[in-house]
C-alpha cells in the first residue's frame, strides 16, 4: 500500500526539529498505519477485502484520502483519533512549538475541523 498519498501532516516546529518532507511523510504513514491496524482489528474478513480492494484500485487518485474517508467513515474516525493523539503528544513534548492553530491535517473537512 502506498502510504505517501494517504495522509499528510504539516507540523510547524522549532528549527531544532526535523520538518523536512520525508519526515512528514514518515509520520503520516505511521498515523495511517496505526488507524489501519485498528480498523482491521475491528473488521471482519469481508470488510477488510472491500477496503483493500478499494485502496488497490484508488490509491493513485489525487483525491484518494478524501474519497477513502467518505467511503469508509469508521476508518476516518480512527484516522482522526490518531491525528489527535499525535497532535496531543507533540503538544505535550513541545508546548510552545506545536498547537492546534499551527498544525494542519489534510483528509476531509471533518478531519480538518476535528484537529484545528
Amino acid at each position: 500500500m502506498d502510504t505517501q498519498k494517504t495522509t499528510r501532516a504539516v507540523v510547524v516546529m522549532p528549527d531544532t526539529l526535523r520538518t523536512d518532507e520525508v519526515y512528514v511523510e514518515e509520520v503520516g504513514a505511521l498515523v495511517f498505519e496505526s488507524a489501519l491496524i485498528q480498523y482491521f482489528s475491528d473488521s471482519d474478513k469481508d470488510q477488510i477485502e472491500v477496503f483493500e480492494s478499494y485502496v488497490t484500485k484508488n490509491a493513485a487518485s489525487e483525491t484518494f484520502m478524501i474519497d477513502l474517508c467518505a467511503n469508509f467513515p469508521e476508518f476516518e474516525k480512527l484516522l482522526i483519533q490518531e491525528m489527535e493523539i499525535l497532535n496531543n503528544d507533540l503538544t505535550s513534548v513541545y508546548p510552545d512549538a506545536v498547537s492546534k492553530n499551527n498544525t494542519q491535517h489534510i483528509c476531509t473537512n471533518e478531519v480538518q475541523s476535528a484537529i484545528m
